[in-house]
């Protein structure tokens, strides 16, 4: 839908702060897993200097929630600190089952894969057509998500040269929990967000900023399959899962646990 608002009618118009409600509450609550992500691996890592690392990592995604709430009050619209969607408490239920079996490889490929290309792609989304302060904001924010990433794929590659079907295993393990949660997130429905929020779920459409779900899940899935090549996974093992994913119909995705959703469900 091509915009033909100035910015300053866009950021303040209604639809535009129930769209950036909607986007930012949910991106704080990947914040706010990603940081217990982090916390619950730190315990099974050896290396200091890594241990140190992870650790800033948990530091950096904890400063992303509080800049991104101090933004929800310079824009004026609504937001909250905590997980809502179910799909966020399902991926950090993965995490947290998987690091009491002490498999950090599936706990590394989960936060540092999986989640960190769906908050590249959502950073970047978030870049295009908004105010100059969400602008701003989403660019910096990028650039850690960007190193997260990186580093996670750096240590599945070392990983992957110590114990290849160590590797597979968990990779294919956390694409089956995690992927299908992520992707049901890019789409036009909340379980019961919008309603948290007190916000119309008519209004929240990403066409406000010129976004397609199509598109970011294209991007999304591209980007995931770029760095699992850039691992180096065999793909021959990877194909099929890659498949079961694009055909997928992420409007379809319910939570294992219905105690996770909280509020009236909703839909636009």
């Amino acid at each position: 839908m091509s915009n033909i608002l100035t910015e300053t009618q866009r950021v303040q118009s209604q639809a535009y702060k129930d769209l950036l409600a909607y986007v930012v509450t949910n991106t704080i609550s990947g914040e706010i897993m990603a940081v217990n992500n982090y916390t619950t691996m730190v315990p099974l890592i050896d290396d200091v200097d890594e241990k140190i690392h992870v650790v800033k990592q948990a530091r950096d995604e904890g400063g992303h929630v509080n800049a991104l709430s101090k933004l929800a009050a310079h824009v004026d619209f609504p937001t909250m600190k905590g997980m809502v969607e179910p799909q966020w408490k399902e991926i950090g239920r993965f995490v947290k089952e998987r690091a009491r079996e002490g498999d950090l490889t599936a706990c590394i490929i989960a936060q540092d894969i999986m989640v960190e290309t769906f908050a590249t792609v959502a950073y970047t989304a978030l870049q295009r057509n908004t105010d100059k302060h969400t602008r701003s904001l989403a660019a910096s924010i990028y650039l850690e998500e960007v190193a997260h990433l990186q580093h996670g794929v750096d240590q599945i590659h070392r990983m992957l040269d110590n114990d290849a079907e160590d590797v597979h295993r968990a990779f294919e393990m956390a694409h089956k929990a995690v992927m299908p949660a992520m992707m049901s997130m890019v789409n036009y429905n909340c379980f019961s967000l919008c309603d948290q929020l007190k916000i119309k779920c008519s209004t929240v459409s990403l066409g406000v900023i010129e976004q397609d779900l199509d598109q970011l899940r294209i991007d999304a899935i591209d980007t995931y399959m770029e760095k699992i090549d850039r691992i180096g996974l065999d793909p021959n093992r990877v194909a099929p899962l890659f498949s079961s994913l694009v055909d997928d119909d992420p409007s379809k995705w319910q939570p294992k646990n219905k105690d996770d959703i909280s509020g009236i469900s909703c839909c636009h």
